[in-house]
């Protein structure tokens, strides 16, 4: 059987990537459900879309039919990880105000990551708490 040049590179990248990849360090977002919490008649929903030892990346919805949503999420957000704070990074999304806000908040790892995460917001005129409990590796 020969296998031609293109094939041949092909099979090797596809090697390649696969030692370069992490093995048992990702928490897939798949397996962590979207939280949703209400604190002071507004709707909070989380939704974890990566944690792992390079960082977790988190998305959020705000919605209210009071008032304005004109908390600062990145000084506002708190995330905890086995027991460890974990430094906010950056906020992508909507900026302060409206009835509705859509974004991203982005932590950089300071350690491992193996049993629990729990999200802290303050400033919606209460606090919101959602936990999770990692799968296993």
């Amino acid at each position: 059987m020969r296998i031609d040049a293109l094939t041949r590179r092909v099979v090797l990248l596809v090697a390649a990537a696969l030692l370069v990849l992490p093995v048992g360090t990702a928490t897939a977002a798949r397996s962590l459900p979207t939280k949703t919490t209400e604190v002071n008649e507004i709707t909070v929903e989380v939704s974890p879309r990566r944690v792992n030892s390079r960082g977790a990346v988190i998305a959020i919805i705000l919605d209210t039919h009071e008032g304005a949503l004109d908390v600062d999420l990145r000084r506002r957000s708190t995330l905890t990880v086995d027991g460890t704070p974990w430094p906010v990074d950056s906020y992508q999304g909507d900026g302060p105000g409206g009835h509705h806000r859509e974004g991203t908040l982005r932590f950089r790892s300071a350690g491992p990551v193996s049993a629990s995460m729990r999200l802290v917001i303050t400033g919606l005129g209460g606090t919101a708490k959602l936990s999770w409990k990692l799968p296993s590796s």
